[in-house]
């Protein structure tokens, strides 16, 4: 009679990757880079499985916040319903296994959220510190800074002092006093800025932040990563912004993550090619973003993530329409790909017609 049972055999990698302590496959994929470790998921069901180990320790969302919260579960489940992100270096950390880790938390909520954020930070220990004029008191704070309109008076018409102007934002502090028990807790996390922005967080960091690797989030579900491959890989960062303004700030972070190892590129070296660049036309989600759950799963299909498809573009330098100083204009689709073609006659957006040649001739460029 035929054995019915088929017996598998593994060869000497997977039996290392599957029945290796975990901090020897720690220290083993610590020399791989994100793509290679993630790319091994495809090669077997076994792998999938060494793989789905590391990655649960190697990205927990609770090595990445459990510095900042007694209840990071918690944190997530505010961080949805209010529709914020963490941004800035912890988010980038977050990918990067933690090499280093920041000192400020930015979460930025839009303007509905940060009244529930401010309170739920309170709870777990953090106190309001104002600033810029802001009330000494957050509630009274958040309430002002959600009211205003335009310039700086509320719907009342009574003047609001320092209040924003539409699409801007505001940053509320919020500090949190080293005790014992919080050292013995390791939870060094002291300093949170909560940033209200006018409208949806992501497009607001796509337009604003000072460069490529820093476009990065996390929301309660799952972390984003934009420029995966070059800020992970590559090790590159791609300046987005006007260098000449507030030089200080911008000579400050440049120190820094060239100190971390990265690349910084602005408007005057040398332009890389890649896939992630020359997509002018990027969405959210696309094929060159990176995509972590917090919750992880060997079933194929398992996990269902919903994440709105912001739409953005990529110009490089030359199209005209970047910052001074800036290797890049990230923004709104159709506007800046507008603009380039009237100042270069390139059609970075794939816009033109015989319409758009009779309009604007004069603008055109011979190819």
């Amino acid at each position: 009679m035929a054995n019915a049972h088929t017996v598998i055999s593994l060869t000497a990698f997977e039996r290392f990757l599957l029945g290796s302590p975990d901090p020897i496959i720690d220290k083993f994929f610590s020399r791989w880079t994100i793509d290679q470790i993630l790319s091994l998921r495809r090669v077997n069901s076994n792998l999938l499985l060494a793989v789905e180990g590391y990655s649960a320790r190697a990205w927990s969302i609770d090595t990445t916040f459990d510095r900042w919260f007694y209840h990071v579960q918690s944190f997530l489940e505010v961080l949805d319903a209010c529709e914020g992100i963490v941004a800035g270096s912890e988010a980038q950390q977050h990918f990067a296994r933690h090499e280093f880790r920041g000192k400020d938390l930015d979460i930025y909520v839009p303007c509905h959220g940060l009244l529930r954020m401010g309170r739920w930070l309170k709870s777990e220990g953090f106190r309001f510190q104002t600033s810029g004029g802001k009330h000494i008191l957050f509630d009274a704070a958040a309430v002002m800074f959600s009211a205003a309109t335009v310039g700086n008076h509320d719907l009342g018409g009574r003047d609001v002092y320092g209040s924003p102007l539409p699409n801007a934002f505001s940053s509320f502090n919020f500090v949190r006093f080293p005790t014992d028990n919080l050292r013995m807790l390791d939870m060094d996390g002291c300093r949170v800025q909560l940033i209200a922005v006018r409208g949806d967080p992501i497009p607001f960091m796509i337009n604003n932040f000072h460069s490529t690797g820093v476009m990065n989030y996390i929301t309660g579900k799952y972390a984003v990563s934009l420029f995966p491959r070059h800020t992970f890989v590559e090790r590159q960062m791609f300046i987005c912004q006007d260098m000449t303004r507030n030089a200080h700030a911008n000579r400050s972070w440049i120190a820094k993550y060239r100190g971390r190892g990265f690349t910084v590129i602005g408007a005057t070296d040398e332009r890389v090619q890649s896939a992630e660049l020359r997509a002018w036309d990027r969405t959210v989600g696309d094929r060159f973003t990176w995509v972590l759950p917090h919750a992880r799963s060997v079933i194929p299909g398992k996990l269902t993530l919903n994440i709105p498809r912001v739409g953005f573009e990529v110009l490089p330098a030359q199209s005209g329409v970047a910052a001074s100083g800036a290797a890049l204009r990230l923004g709104p689709k159709f506007i800046y790909s507008s603009m380039a073609l009237i100042a270069t006659g390139d059609d970075f957006g794939h816009i033109g017609s015989t319409e758009i040649v009779a309009a604007f001739a004069e603008y055109a460029v011979d190819t």
